[in-house]
């Protein structure tokens, strides 16, 4: 009765339907409904508190519904919202229903969103759901790979944290690559040093290049970019003449 009454209900009720139907019901068609229904809303409604209301309730269902995966589509919509406290929410919620399926969707919206960001939470946000994509869907590597090293890498603004974040992510890759893998992507991030603008980034991936690089190539080729990125050493000559 309620799920046919929602159907031809105002907006508000739609919305006190579907809180109904998950407050007296868990089962798999219930929340399924009443996803539906929130994301109905969510595709409309231009006031700021209903979309938080029903962001609650989908933080409350998250992690208990196999459908959540269904809705991320119309969720990465929302992150169009102009509000950063929205975004965050709705990325956290979007983290519950990755797969393999709506994988590339969400990297290239999170893409989209990190070239935009101008809010440091919201940042780590966007870097922590890279991090996950690679964690989880090993499919998902080399667009990751393409994500850090093109976009991240020469953003000036990338906090400690985030920067902390990316170091882990690319460590997990390496160590969980097989030995080609791990210097093919080595040498990507060799290539791509010295677009590197962040100063903690710079330490991490010099951290990645003393514990990782075993291949004496590849090591060279590090050591080159390194200097390449610093420029001339500032030894002067009296200092050489000392040193002789």
């Amino acid at each position: 009765m309620i799920i046919d009454f929602s159907k031809r209900a105002s907006e508000s009720v739609m919305l006190e339907c579907a809180i109904a139907l998950t407050a007296i019901s868990t089962s798999s068609s219930t929340l399924k409904n009443s996803l539906n229904a929130y994301v109905s809303i969510l595709s409309t409604t231009t006031e700021l508190n209903v979309t938080k209301v029903i962001l609650d309730k989908l933080q409350l269902i998250s992690g208990n519904s196999k459908h959540l995966e269904d809705i991320v589509e119309d969720l990465i919509a929302v992150l169009k919202s102009p509000s950063y406290e929205i975004k965050e929410n709705v990325l956290q919620i979007i983290r519950q229903g990755l797969s393999l399926k709506n994988a590339q969707k969400v990297l290239n919206e999170i893409e989209r969103e990190f070239a935009e960001c101008k809010n440091d939470d919201y940042q780590v946000q966007l870097v922590r759901t890279v991090q996950y994509l690679s964690d989880t869907f090993p499919e998902t590597h080399e667009k990751v790979i393409a994500t850090l090293l093109e976009l991240i890498f020469p953003n000036k603004s990338l906090t400690s944290l985030s920067c902390q974040i990316i170091k882990d992510t690319l460590i997990n890759l390496v160590e969980n690559s097989d030995e080609k893998t791990s210097s093919t992507l080595m040498a990507s991030i060799i290539e791509s040093f010295p677009t590197i603008q962040a100063a903690d980034l710079y330490k991490g991936v010099l951290y990645l290049f003393g514990t990782y690089l075993k291949n004496p190539e590849l090591l060279c080729k590090a050591l080159d970019r390194v200097k390449f990125s610093i420029g001339s050493l500032p030894i002067t000559k009296a200092i050489v003449q000392e040193t002789k």
